[in-house]
């Protein structure tokens, strides 16, 4: 950069025009420099796909692995692998740090964890020592794939053509051209449209900040605002003279394919019954660890035209389930104490969700996903900290199903006012467990007509139905019906939204600021076309329901860092630590 500013000093026209010539290559250079999101790199973390990065860059180890697999020293690699392992190097000798040894008194490398790669850390001077005779693994620049960006942002896109948006994480450093690349996996003929913001095109070859789009989170968290409360939208159009049919995707097609992930369990079963009746769906795609090819062919018999889809357990099959699908349900059996301890059903939900989201991120993006597993209150946090892990950040389109609490409060208000349980709806807030559940029956509509002593009652009844149910049964039978029918309700609902009917509202359990002290709520909601399309709020609240819901909030604080700390990947947790002993929890 010295020779840069000696020439940008001359005054002569002909230095100034070489001096321009060397900037501007400095700029192209840097352009195409290739820059990754750790989550990209976190992805690459086997011996056989090794990817680490250091002192900026990001390094492809594979082919090192590979030579020194029957070796030793590859295995603090290979264990780092996907990682950032800048702690092992000086930034200033971009050398491996070393240090005196308190014995010998001798420089020697400093390697943590064990011998790496290219290093001989003698302790002890021997005349075996010889010097490397090639250039160590972390100075050869064959193994570079480009470099970690300084700075990951979060960036809406909207496609003006079919009306879907979604929020992805790119890097500070990337072109427009670079965020259309990344953009693919949501419209394979991004390439063919022109991107605007606030009316203006964008230049391809620079940055956002360079489009006059700066990154302003730090400014939000300075006001004490969340970090995405604001994400700038790239408006995407389509250019007219180079549209083609393969620009209508699967998901802007008028068909309507749900698909059901868990269908063999009891709950699953019934809402594919439940689901095969709606004429607002054209297909419906089941899929469980176990056979569902018996169950698909009973529903096939029924005469109604949605038709029934499935196929085996294996990876292939479940893209095959997903691909095009608009609406994604997911679906486990409720549990009781006796049956399962809360920790047990945490630890076995949290897994299976862990192993469908990737393949739903990745074979369907786009697809609404409402989670019916339990407990809500923590598995909802641990699916959006696996969305922010694989670069997606549309908050939208993310619900935790409390359908079931709804339908008991609709169905005990109803039999205290006298009329039919299809007329009235009570809408519930906070969570789904005993703890966080708050039905508010002072705002039933179309009439309030519940004293607040039956109120009172009311609510306990809600909360502690499963417990009634468990009682009662002796063979410890499960609330499959009833929830199944609350989930088929919410999916219809998210299927009128994505026919843009209007005045759709449910209640769910999503990603919410409504309550500055939890960052998950349930409320009311309005959906449309992209998911949530507004948040309605919490309507206004009596004293005995403002008591409650100051109660709700520590529980429903402790269940949220629960499932964050699982995303994390924490091994060792106890839900009754995190005040979630209750019999069912959510």
């Amino acid at each position: 950069m010295s020779l840069v500013k000696q020439l940008l000093s001359c005054e002569d026209d002909t230095c100034y025009k070489i001096s321009m010539n060397v900037t501007n290559t400095l700029h192209s250079i840097c352009k195409n420099n290739k820059f990754f999101l750790p989550t990209e790199v976190a992805v690459h973390n086997s011996n056989v796909d090794c990817w680490v990065s250091y002192n900026g860059g990001v390094y492809d180890l594979t082919g090192l692995c590979k030579d020194w697999a029957r070796r030793k020293e590859i295995q603090p690699l290979v264990a780092h692998a996907g990682k950032d392992i800048s702690h092992w190097f000086d930034h200033d000798k971009n050398d491996i740090k070393h240090y005196v040894h308190p014995v010998t008194g001798i420089l020697v490398p400093y390697c943590p964890h064990g011998p790496i790669p290219d290093v001989i850390p003698h302790v002890v001077p021997a005349s075996s020592w010889r010097p490397l005779d090639k250039c160590p693994w972390w100075l050869d620049e064959s193994y570079r794939k480009g470099y970690l960006t300084k700075n990951a942002r979060p960036c809406r896109i909207l496609n003006v053509l079919t009306g879907t948006q979604f929020v992805m994480m790119v890097c500070e450093e990337d072109t427009v051209r670079r965020i259309q690349e990344r953009a693919l996996i949501y419209n394979k003929n991004g390439r063919s449209y022109t991107w605007k913001f606030e009316g203006k095109e964008l230049n391809l070859d620079l940055t956002l900040t360079e489009n006059g789009i700066p990154d302003e989170r730090d400014r939000f968290v300075a006001c004490g605002l969340p970090d995405d409360y604001y994400v700038p939208c790239l408006i995407s159009r389509c250019n007219a003279l180079k549209i083609c049919y393969t620009q209508f995707n699967s998901f802007s097609s008028k068909s309507m394919k749900v698909a059901i992930l868990g269908a063999a369990s009891k709950t699953g079963s019934c809402l594919s019954l439940f689901l095969k009746q709606s004429p607002l769906i054209d297909e419906l795609a089941i899929y469980d660890n176990k056979c569902t090819y018996g169950l698909a062919l009973d529903l096939n018999y029924i005469d109604t035209r949605c038709k029934v889809s499935t196929c085996s357990s294996s990876e292939a099959c479940l893209k095959r389930t997903l691909d095009g699908a608009k609406i994604v349900m997911i679906i486990a059996d409720r549990l009781t104490k006796k049956e399962l301890n809360p920790d047990d059903v945490l630890r076995c939900n949290a897994d299976t969700l862990s192993d469908l989201l990737p393949n739903i991120i990745k074979y369907c993006p786009q697809a609404m996903v409402a989670v019916a597993m339990h407990p809500i209150n923590s598995l909802i946090p641990l699916a959006l900290e696996m969305y922010k892990k694989a670069g997606v950040h549309d908050y939208n389109r993310l619900f935790g199903v409390i359908s079931l609490e709804c339908l008991r409060a609709n169905t005990f208000a109803a039999e205290v006012i006298g009329i039919e349980p299809e007329c009235i709806t009570i809408p519930v807030i906070g969570g789904s467990c005993s703890e966080t559940c708050i039905p508010i029956f002072s705002r039933a509509k179309p009439c309030n007509k519940i004293s607040q002593q039956e109120a009172s009652r009311l609510t306990k009844a809600v909360r502690f139905a499963d417990d009634e149910i468990s009682e009662i049964s002796k063979k410890k039978e499960r609330t499959c019906f009833a929830m199944a029918f609350g989930a088929a309700r919410f999916c219809m609902s998210l299927c009128k939204a994505l026919r843009h009917q209007h005045d759709v509202v449910e209640c769910a359990y999503v990603r919410s600021y409504v309550i500055p002290d939890v960052t998950y709520f349930a409320a009311p909601l309005a959906l449309g076309p992209d998911g949530i399309q507004k948040h309605l709020g919490i309507p206004p609240l009596n004293d005995y329901e403002r008591k409650l819901l100051n109660a709700t909030v520590p529980t429903l604080q402790s269940a949220i860092a629960l499932g964050e700390a699982l995303a994390l990947g924490h091994e060792h947790f106890s839900s009754e630590r995190n005040q979630l002993n209750s019999p069912h929890t959510s």
